[in-house]
């Protein structure tokens, strides 16, 4: 039982530094368009990438430039003093043997502190194999079972009340006219005096005057016979 146990842990440390050995990727530090300088965004660079143990950093640089391996604090203050590693020539291939931080600077007087540095964050192996996707839809429903015709009384329908008296009307009157009211007449200021009428001669009257006339015409014949 002991033995079947080695047997399974070696054979476990061997598939995992198999698949490490087909999986490993040589980094060039800055990417394609990018080196190991100070106008390349080397912090920017580092958080887009996943290194793991077995991987490889290729530095690409002038002659003028170099490559120190420093420690934390040293990274922080951008300090050559203590550091563990110093590498020149223009090209240095570093490999990433174990899970960890590693801090690298340029330790030409001023590069450091204008970006010229460069953190590594190597991860275990156990953490290249992502967990599998949580689906987020719920989990189908089971189908609900038939349900039988004659499980369900029948719905009575809703009985319609006849004896309710239709909706009285209220009666409709002819719209009333009011009355027309004629405008009076604005009194004038100037009045014409009234006339009274002529008085009409009697019967009597009439007779008197004919007699007066046959008188003065009798009167005037006599005169004119005695001449």
């Amino acid at each position: 039982m002991k033995r079947e146990f080695t047997v399974q842990c070696i054979l476990a440390f061997a598939i995992v530094s198999l698949i490490q050995i087909t999986t490993a990727t040589d980094y060039k530090v800055g990417g394609s368009n990018g080196q190991w300088d100070v106008g390349t965004d080397l912090k920017a660079w580092a958080s887009s990438k996943k290194f793991y143990p077995g991987d490889t950093l290729t530095f690409m640089y002038e002659p003028f430039h170099d490559l120190l391996e420093v420690s934390e604090v040293n990274f922080e203050r951008c300090s050559t003093q203590n550091f563990f590693a110093f590498y020149t020539g223009g090209r240095t291939t570093l490999d990433l043997t174990s899970p960890g931080t590693r801090y690298f600077i340029c330790g030409v007087s001023g590069h450091c502190t204008s970006g010229m540095k460069l953190q590594v964050d190597t991860l275990s192996p156990s953490s290249s194999s992502p967990p599998p996707p949580i689906s987020s839809s719920p989990p189908p429903k089971p189908p609900s079972p038939p349900i039988s015709n004659h499980s369900l009384p029948p719905t009575p329908l809703p009985k319609q009340n006849n004896t309710s008296p239709p909706p009285k009307r209220s009666p409709s009157y002819p719209p009333k006219l009011a009355p027309k009211v004629s405008p009076k007449p604005s009194p004038s200021k100037y009045q014409e005096p009234v006339m009274a009428p002529a008085p009409v001669p009697s019967a009597s009257m009439v007779v008197g005057v004919d007699r007066i006339l046959n008188v003065v015409l009798w009167g005037i014949v006599l005169m004119v016979v005695m001449v």
